[in-house]
């Protein structure tokens, strides 16, 4: 093997260096590629449940000043929070792989759906008691 090399002409030898580093590129190109698509694809992952995460901090929020104030439109902006979160989850839902991921966001949509029924019952009971 060593003669092979000794006795290759520079041309060879200098076209093979060139050939094996831009194979190496052209493969850390590649993987770089796949890594930064990954990458994008968690990070939309992120926000997804970041907006639903501040959509129920806001949900909470219109719901407590609804009681502090006892003004409908805060029912009505709580209501849209729920509604736009459990939107949120539901696409969120259709772009996770993993089971538990899958489990957990199906439990955050029943957990909205939960929480606006509680909010109805509440609201109704305020109603009527005064």
């Amino acid at each position: 093997m060593n003669n092979v090399l000794l006795n290759m002409p520079v041309k060879l030898k200098l076209l093979t260096a060139f050939g094996l580093l831009l194979l190496l590129t052209v493969g850390a190109s590649l993987a770089s590629y796949s890594a930064f698509d990954n990458l994008t694809d968690g990070n939309k992952k992120v926000k997804d449940v970041a907006s639903i995460n501040n959509l129920v901090k806001d949900a909470r929020f219109n719901e407590k000043n609804f009681f502090m104030r006892n003004d409908q439109r805060y029912v009505e902006n709580t209501l849209s929070a729920i509604k736009a979160a459990g939107e949120t989850a539901e696409l969120a839902a259709q772009t996770l792989e993993s089971p538990e991921q899958k489990t957990a966001m199906e439990k955050v949509q029943k957990d909205l759906v939960g929480y606006q029924a509680a909010l109805l019952r509440m609201v109704e009971q305020r109603a009527q008691s005064g």
